[in-house]
């Protein structure tokens, strides 16, 4: 059965209050309130509810088939986000790790909760190891079986939406949102930010990593797909993405935190289609990414310039 701290963090998705084990049923939670029933699979609590919107339903049934190792053990989700070349993965780590001291003080490595906001089946382990536990929410199962795995006894995985987080509010002391946002409906990506901004405990931080639709790499990419008359898709082997300008999330995140704390970053220049072409050949690849290094110096204080972003906000 869960353990016992689980119940000092889950809630009822549906109007927050406490959750108890059922007892008539063992593996099933009750709402102390609204009496709503969640079934618990292998002791992780799913904490859904409602039919979810067309864009979670294409994204979950999306990553409950890409959250599977392949042959050589490695996770369909990541080949199809990532540069999996030695050097794309440099690039992408380089530029991450920039961020990691946001979460390195000494309270959250003696009591802190950290939560990993649709984590997959990747837990931004390296984001959350100064904190006494990893909070892992999704809405695939598999993907948080892959994170218990890899967490271990640290691991607080609950099965759950960003639009109806099932997490008692002001619990976290930090809270990351890796290239998940814009996978959310453009109209509901707000009330998912909300949600999160909720679950925050004040004085606690938040790192969103997003995109820039407005980034020269995006711009020159979008100018020739209108020559050319292209369309992205939203179904088929393309996932559903939204990106909305900086300007727009900004705003969104004024709403529930001091706008003078709150922060835009670069995070880096160029995105995985472009590091996998410049990076395919070792040797050239190498001076690529020099080359890349070079440029993000110069531009570096300059968010617009960045096909990816990091929002930074702290309650």
């Amino acid at each position: 059965m869960m353990p016992p701290h689980y119940f000092q963090i889950i809630c009822c998705p549906k109007c927050k209050s406490d959750l108890k084990v059922n007892s008539a049923r063992k593996n099933e939670l009750r709402c102390q309130k609204c009496n709503s029933l969640y079934p618990v699979v292998e002791d992780i609590p799913i904490l859904l509810y409602e039919t979810e919107d067309k864009v979670s339903q294409y994204i979950k049934q999306f990553y409950d088939s890409q959250w599977k190792r392949n042959e050589k053990g490695v996770l369909k989700a990541r080949i199809k986000h990532e540069d999996m070349s030695d050097i794309g993965q440099l690039y992408i780590r380089r530029n991450e790790n920039r961020f990691l001291s946001l979460f390195n003080r000494q309270q959250e490595r003696e009591s802190g909760l950290f939560l990993d906001a649709a984590s997959g089946a990747q837990p931004r382990i390296e984001f959350g190891e100064n904190f006494s536990r990893h909070v892992c929410l999704d809405f695939s199962l598999d993907g948080l079986l892959e994170s218990r795995k890899l967490l271990g006894k640290r691991a607080i995985c609950i099965c759950g939406s960003l639009l109806n987080i099932p997490i008692k509010d002001s619990v976290c002391d930090g809270v990351i949102a890796s290239h998940v946002i814009y996978h959310i409906d453009k109209n509901l990506q707000a009330d998912a930010v909300r949600q999160l901004a909720q679950v925050l405990k004040p004085g606690g931080k938040m790192l969103i990593l997003y995109a820039n639709p407005h980034s020269p790499e995006r711009l020159i990419y979008k100018g020739i797909k209108k020559i050319l008359r292209r369309k992205d898709a939203t179904t088929g082997e393309n996932i559903y993405y939204y990106i909305h300008p900086v300007s727009y999330m900004l705003k969104v995140l004024s709403a529930d935190f001091d706008q003078a704390k709150i922060e835009v970053k670069f995070l880096r220049m160029f995105t995985r289609g472009l590091t996998k072409f410049l990076f395919k050949n070792r040797l050239l690849g190498r001076l690529s990414y020099q080359t890349i290094l070079a440029a993000e110096s110069i531009f570096r204080h300059n968010p617009q310039a960045a096909s990816y972003v990091c929002y930074i906000a702290e309650k």
